[in-house]
């Protein structure tokens, strides 16, 4: 039998063991469920154990990230014939090791991520990579401790450098709550005959093409990449792309995509080229995008070869 896995992260004293607790002792959130709570950190407030029990709600504390194991995790499924699963995370460990012990047949139903709006910025700032791997992996984002008034403004831009999908929702000082309502327009034009994406919107086209990918099926395109080959490309393939700056100087990461050329064997590979083309969404070939390219120009480096989700 599958389980669902509700997985709560954020950092230290950013309100997430009381947006837990509320979730599940004051909603219909367990549904008569067993379930099991995993605390992977101790923060301020602690968890009224005999109030969840009471809910059918097991909690068990793992104290370091070594402590978890597929085998610790099945063997506290089979202590308290959990039905479902709800992890607080310690977001000091990085998701890895909670990706490498999570049993095959537990799955990550939903994701969410709670902030202290007043510490936010100065954690995006420091500790940006681990920021970025929470925001990227969230499907629900809230924001805490918001003076009524405050420009959310900031905090919207943060979530959608990176995450296009997720929701936002905000919790003000004085107990009112809303969903992000803003809308983001694209810095490009997808009903133009050519979609021009501009040198500073390329890390956003890329990650919000990966989102969406039946918005871009059959667009085309007209964007300035580097572009490549090695021993694994087809003969009429290269690859273009641009490097692009996730969280940190350590997490640069090429974002290309495999294009098919015909005239392929008159560029003068690798260099930057302005490419044009059309996207194909479902080449399954090639993992399941590639560009059929019907223009290829000679360009020049760009000033900032490097380009960045914020």
């Amino acid at each position: 039998m599958e389980i669902p896995v509700y997985l709560f992260m954020g950092f230290l004293d950013a309100g997430k063991t009381t947006y837990v607790s509320n979730l599940m002792l004051k909603s219909r959130f367990s549904q008569g469920k067993r379930f099991l709570l995993l605390v992977c950190e101790e923060g301020e407030c602690e968890y009224d154990i005999e109030a969840l029990r009471k809910k059918q709600i097991e909690v068990r504390t793992i104290s370091s990230a070594e402590e978890l194991t597929e085998a610790r995790l099945r063997a506290l499924e089979r202590e308290t014939g959990a039905q479902r699963i709800a992890i607080e995370y310690n977001a000091m460990w990085t998701l890895r090791p909670l990706a490498e012990a999570l049993p095959e047949h537990w799955y990550v139903f939903q994701s969410i991520t709670v902030f202290d709006s007043l510490t936010f910025e100065m954690y995006n700032a420091n500790m940006r990579s681990l920021v970025y791997e929470m925001l990227t992996s969230s499907s629900v984002v809230v924001f805490n401790r918001l003076a009524p008034g405050r420009d959310k403004m900031p905090l919207h831009k943060a979530v959608r450098a990176v995450n296009r999908r997720g929701d936002i929702y905000y919790r003000f000082t004085n107990g009112a709550a809303e969903q992000d309502d803003i809308v983001d327009p694209l810095p490009f034009d997808l009903e133009a005959e050519t979609v021009v994406i501009g040198d500073r919107d390329y890390a956003l086209w890329f990650s919000d093409m990966y989102d969406d990918l039946d918005k871009y099926e059959g667009k085309r395109v007209k964007f300035l990449a580097w572009c490549g080959t090695d021993e694994e490309c087809p003969p009429n393939q290269f690859m273009a792309g641009r490097h692009v700056l996730a969280c940190c100087a350590d997490d640069i990461q090429f974002a290309w995509l495999p294009c098919i050329y015909d005239g392929i064997d008159s560029l003068r590979l690798p260099g930057w080229y302005s490419v044009t083309g059309v996207l194909d969404t479902n080449d399954d070939a090639n993992g399941g995008i590639s560009v059929k390219v019907s223009s290829v120009l000679p360009a020049k480096e760009p000033a900032e070869p490097v380009v960045s989700v914020y």
